[in-house]
Parts: structure tokens; C-alpha cells; sequence
């Protein structure tokens, strides 16, 4: 049994190697994004605002139920936060290590509706 345990131990051991081998060689550089995207940390709530919103984006991005929807619609009247909230969200798991960006509809971009 002991042995059996090793094996696993080792070949778990080896594969969380191979996996990291594959994310430090991957590159994101040549991905095409969309025009606009990408993060303004200047359009971010302000502190202590929205909380409750951005919490349940939050709870939804770590949600391990398979069932939950793989788009968070975020969507409201013009002028009500929406792009401060997504610029808000991208900010924070960019300070923690994730890849994160934006791209919010605007008014002024009426040809990309």
C-alpha cells in the first residue's frame, strides 16, 4: 500500500511539473484582442462603493458548480457604474496574479453594437 501511495505521490508530483512547464512557455503576446479592450485603472469604483455587486461577481468567478453560467451580463441604464464595476473586477484579479481585461460598449463606439 505504501508503495502504491509513493507512485501516486510521485506521479502527481510530476505532472504538477508538467503543467507548469506548459504555463511558464505560454504567451500571450501574439493573442489578438479586441479594440478597446484592456484595463483603465483611472475608471475603477470608488472605495466602498458597489460592494454588493462586486461581490457577487466574485462569488460567480469562483462558483465551482458547472451548471453556472460561463457570462456574467452585466447591464443597466447608461451612466449607472457598469464600466467602473468591469474595470473594478479586472483590477483586482490583476493585483493578485490573474490575466484580466474589459471590453465595455460605450456610446461613443456605436459601430460595435
Amino acid at each position: 500500500m505504501q508503495e502504491f501511495r509513493d507512485r501516486a505521490v510521485r506521479d502527481t508530483y510530476i505532472n504538477v511539473l508538467h503543467v507548469l512547464d506548459i504555463f511558464e512557455d505560454l504567451s500571450l503576446d501574439g493573442m489578438a484582442y479586441a479594440d478597446g479592450a484592456g484595463l483603465n485603472t483611472t475608471k475603477e469604483c470608488l472605495d466602498g462603493t458597489r460592494l454588493e455587486i462586486l461581490k457577487e461577481i466574485v462569488d460567480w468567478i469562483h462558483d465551482p458548480d458547472v451548471n453556472v453560467p460561463r457570462v456574467f451580463w452585466l447591464h443597466g441604464q447608461a451612466g449607472r457604474g457598469k464600466l467602473a464595476i468591469a474595470h473594478t473586477i479586472a483590477l483586482h484579479y490583476k493585483n493578485v496574479g490573474g490575466i484580466w481585461s474589459c471590453f465595455c460598449f460605450t456610446r461613443d463606439r456605436q459601430a460595435e453594437r
